[in-house]
């Protein structure tokens, strides 16, 4: 991630959660309008308006999004939370492009969830969503951003488990904010029996498993199981990876 400059005027969303916070990304992709919104990574203050005619600082959370306000116009968003009133600096990164993200492999639920959101993957971007492969394939592909099912993968020592799902760093933008009060059934791959442990640090867990990951240095996200429960936690792995 990065420090980019936001400008007055833009309009703060602050962490969305659930339908929401879809319909919102939904709307972007759709009407084409990501060029000019941000994705917030980290808690970053930032001057916003107080009736118009006083600034006063709050502090902007981890998944947050910050949109151009023609943007908000064109795509009809509801309404912003803040309008920013002087020029300053976020930790962010810019809301990917449709046409910039990838899928790869055979069509899976991960896929056919995010299209629902993001509309129709291509298949020329830099940033991809795969399904299905072996370990070795996944691991040539860890330097670039990508969003992967690992339950897919033909050679997955496979569980299955039932629980809640218990975050280990609730601070993360693709976990902030979300509550898991709902038990969950996941066929997941157990990736302590793979060299992928070496690449990753656990973000989540479901007992004992870890189910959901990050590769530090390419910021991709991966899920050890997926289900359409997590649908909320895969697009905000797009903002953040892609």
């Amino acid at each position: 991630m990065t420090e980019l400059r936001l400008r007055s005027g833009y309009l703060l969303y602050l962490a969305r959660h659930g339908a929401v916070f879809l319909n919102i990304v939904r709307e972007l992709f759709k009407c084409g309008g990501t060029n000019g919104a941000i994705f917030i990574t980290k808690p970053s203050v930032v001057p916003v308006w107080l009736g118009r005619k006083k600034t006063y600082h709050i502090v902007v959370p981890p998944s947050s999004l910050a949109l151009d306000p023609e943007i908000c116009e064109s795509c009809n968003i509801e309404q912003a939370d803040y309008e920013v009133s002087e020029d300053t600096w976020i930790d962010g990164k810019p809301v990917p492009e449709t046409g910039s993200i990838s899928k790869t492999g055979s069509q899976c639920l991960l896929i056919e969830s995010l299209e629902r959101v993001l509309g129709d993957l291509s298949e020329g971007g830099r940033c991809y969503v795969s399904c299905e492969g072996r370990v070795s394939e996944i691991v040539k592909t860890l330097f670039n951003p990508l969003v992967s099912d690992l339950s897919t993968l033909s050679d997955a020592d496979i569980v299955s488990a039932e629980g809640f799902i218990s975050p280990r760093w609730p601070s993360h933008p693709v976990l902030y904010g979300l509550n898991f009060n709902s038990k969950i059934v996941l066929t997941i791959a157990n990736t302590e029996k793979t060299v992928l442990k070496y690449y990753v640090k656990p973000l989540a867990y479901l007992n004992e498993y870890a189910i959901l990951f990050e590769v530090p240095y390419s910021k991709s996200i991966l899920f050890a199981g997926y289900s359409s429960e997590l649908l909320e936690v895969a697009v905000r792995a797009i903002l953040y990876s892609c």
